[in-house]
């Protein structure tokens, strides 16, 4: 994920996909476990495959952020570690809400998406 941007950049130039019509799903220590958010655009926040990605095609993607909680020990161990039993079924919950409702994303009805998301959760 850190290096991603040069692979994203490759793929929507030989697609044709305007970056504005890109979703890049990642984790947000920011927010708390499980807590879901869609926006476009934006800063990084601190995550690396963020920087590398907007450093190759800009800022103008959408992100569909998820929680993971800011840890109380090294971040760069945090992020690379396991979750807990509980942590983890609590993540796949949110996984299947984005599954059961990314049918509204290629509809291009971002709105929808994340409300039937958080419907769901």
């Amino acid at each position: 994920m850190n290096l991603s941007g040069q692979e994203v950049s490759r793929i929507i130039q030989y697609y044709k996909i305007p970056a504005d019509n890109l979703l890049v799903i990642h984790d947000d220590i920011d927010l708390s476990l499980g807590d879901v958010r869609l926006k476009k655009g934006g800063g990084s926040g601190g995550h690396n495959g963020l920087k590398n990605i907007t450093s190759h095609i800009g800022a103008a993607f959408w992100r569909l952020r998820i929680g993971i909680t800011h840890p109380t020990q090294n971040v760069s161990q945090y992020v690379l570690g396991h979750f807990s039993k509980e942590e983890s079924a609590e993540i796949e919950t949110v996984i299947d809400s984005i599954i059961t409702s990314f049918h509204l994303w290629f509809d291009s009805k971002p709105t929808q998406f994340i409300d039937m998301i958080h419907d769901k959760l």
